[in-house]
C-alpha cells in the first residue's frame, strides 16, 4: 500500500470512530432523559421544594377535592375546595394561618365573598350581606 492509500484509510477509520462515539453519546443521553407520560393517576400529589418541604398538595376523598398552597414554613396560604355537594371555595390565609378572605359559590349557584378582620377573625365585609 502506498502512503496516500494508508493516509486515506486512516482518515476514514478516524471519521468512522468519531461517528460511532457520537452515536453512543446520543444513545446514552436519550436513555437518561425521563419519559413524559400522557396521563398520571393518583389519589394525592405533593409538590415539594428543594428542602423537601410540601409547597402544594392536591388530593381528593369522598367529600370532594382540594388544592392547598403552602408557604416556606409549611403553613396553608391558599386553598381551593370543590365539595361533592356542589360548594366551591377559595380561601386565602394570613401568615399566622388564619382565614383572611374567601370566595365561594353554594350548591344553589349563589356567589359569596368575605373579608376577615386580622385580630378578631370576624368578617369585616360579606357579600351578600347577612340579614
Amino acid at each position: 500500500m502506498n502512503r496516500t492509500t494508508k493516509s486515506l484509510l486512516l482518515g476514514v477509520a478516524f471519521l468512522l470512530g468519531l461517528a460511532a462515539l457520537a452515536a453512543i453519546g446520543r444513545a446514552g443521553a436519550s436513555a437518561q432523559e425521563p419519559e413524559i407520560p400522557d396521563n398520571i393517576k393518583a389519589h394525592r400529589f405533593t409538590l415539594v421544594d428543594s428542602r423537601g418541604a410540601a409547597r402544594a398538595i392536591l388530593g381528593g376523598d369522598e367529600k370532594g377535592v382540594r388544592l392547598v398552597l403552602c408557604d416556606r414554613e409549611g403553613k396553608d396560604r391558599a386553598t381551593l375546595n370543590v365539595a361533592v355537594g356542589g360548594r366551591c371555595e377559595l380561601w386565602l390565609y394570613n401568615a399566622k394561618g388564619r382565614q383572611a378572605c374567601g370566595l365561594w359559590v353554594g350548591p344553589d349557584g349563589q356567589g359569596h365573598a368575605t373579608v376577615v378582620a386580622r385580630q378578631s377573625g370576624m368578617p369585616l365585609w360579606q357579600m351578600p350581606e347577612k340579614p
